[in-house]
């Protein structure tokens, strides 16, 4: 049995990672689940599946060229191409301190959080009198 046969997934809300296999004529029948969160996991997956999010945002005038970002709640599949394509127009000004919100999705309202920190450049500022 495969993973990639219709009806089946590698179930990765516990470390056991069991197969499950759902049957297509009723969604309720769920072989193979080795743990209640497994049947959880199961049930969203084929309701409404979503996925955390992480990319990376360009820092202006930062140390480094980019910083990490991570979605604060679950992107829908179906939404993350899109996603992707916006958060590539993001550029934000250094410095960015981990957890500092670093864009909203228009579309869908997830908010972005920085995953790492991107100290602004040494002597950005220096040499400048007053």
């Amino acid at each position: 049995m495969c993973a990639e046969d219709a009806g089946d997934l590698v179930c990765i809300a516990c470390p056991r990672s069991c197969l499950l296999r759902v049957d297509p004529k009723d969604p309720s029948a769920v072989l193979g689940a080795g743990c209640e969160r497994g049947l959880e996991y199961i049930e969203s997956e084929t309701t409404s599946a979503g996925r955390v999010f992480t990319g990376i945002v360009r820092v202006e005038g930062g140390a480094r060229p980019v910083a990490p970002v991570r979605s604060t709640t679950t992107v829908p599949r179906a939404e993350l191409l899109g996603v992707a394509r916006r958060l590539a127009t993001v550029s934000v000004a250094a410095p960015v301190a981990f957890g500092d919100i670093v864009f909203t999705d228009p579309c869908l309202g997830i908010e972005f959080r920085a995953t790492g920190d991107a100290p602004a450049a040494a002597g950005v500022n220096e040499g400048r009198s007053a």
